[in-house]
Parts: C-alpha cells; sequence; structure tokens
C-alpha cells in the first residue's frame, strides 16, 4: 500500500482514510436451507454486489446480470 500511497501523493492528492464494516450474512440455498454464517464486508458505497458466479448455482438467485469489471487487483 506505501507504493500505491507514495504514488498518489506525487499527483498531489491523499488516499481517503477509509475503515472496513465486517458483517455477518447468511444466503438462502435453492433446496430452501441457509448457508453457515459468512463474514464480509459491506460497502456502503457499491453501486452492485458481486459473488463469486459458482455462489449464483448454489443459492436462490433471482437472476444473473452480466457486467466486465475493470479495477485493480
Amino acid at each position: 500500500m506505501s507504493k500505491l500511497s507514495e504514488l498518489v501523493n506525487g499527483l498531489g492528492k491523499e488516499l481517503p482514510i477509509t475503515s472496513q464494516i465486517l458483517i455477518d450474512v447468511r444466503f438462502k440455498r435453492k433446496d430452501g436451507s441457509w448457508t453457515d454464517k459468512i463474514q464480509m464486508i459491506l460497502d456502503t458505497g457499491a453501486v452492485i454486489s458481486m459473488l463469486p458466479m459458482a455462489w449464483y448455482y448454489e443459492l436462490d438467485a433471482s437472476e444473473s446480470v452480466g457486467y466486465k469489471s475493470y479495477g485493480v487487483n
């Protein structure tokens, strides 16, 4: 993260201070049962929520929407 901070500071800007909100979630499976609790990060600024595609086939999801995702890994 320090290299990214140096790069951003070189542009005359600073990285914002952020905090992660951890929540426990459970998902309903297609057979009606529920998954165990999974700890996830709640992103209050996210426009969409992304889950692994493998989960779509196991969970009681209403629909799948295709998006191309770009960003930093």
